[in-house]
């Protein structure tokens, strides 16, 4: 497990990281992982969320975009309450 700051680009082998905080019912974050060549920005089941775009409209390239999502706009009541 590693204890990193969000917004805090951190190490992993030859990995730089980031966490960015996203709006979920617990505290949840998407990653921006880069390599010398590529960039993946990846988040997971969460509302509305602007800060983790902010970040990755400052990227001048990513690669890999990755946006996993448990319920479509027609459920957002469902997906409020769940």
């Amino acid at each position: 497990m590693f204890l990193s700051a969000p917004r805090e680009e951190f190490a992993v082998a030859h990995l730089r990281l980031t966490a960015i905080p996203v709006n979920h019912i617990v505290p949840t974050v998407g990653l921006i992982v880069s390599d010398e060549r590529t960039t993946i920005a990846l988040t997971s089941d969460t509302a509305a969320t602007d800060e983790f775009w902010q970040w990755t409209d400052r990227i001048p390239q990513v690669d890999v975009l990755i946006v996993e999502a448990s319920f479509p706009n027609s459920l957002t009541k469902l997906a409020e309450a769940s």
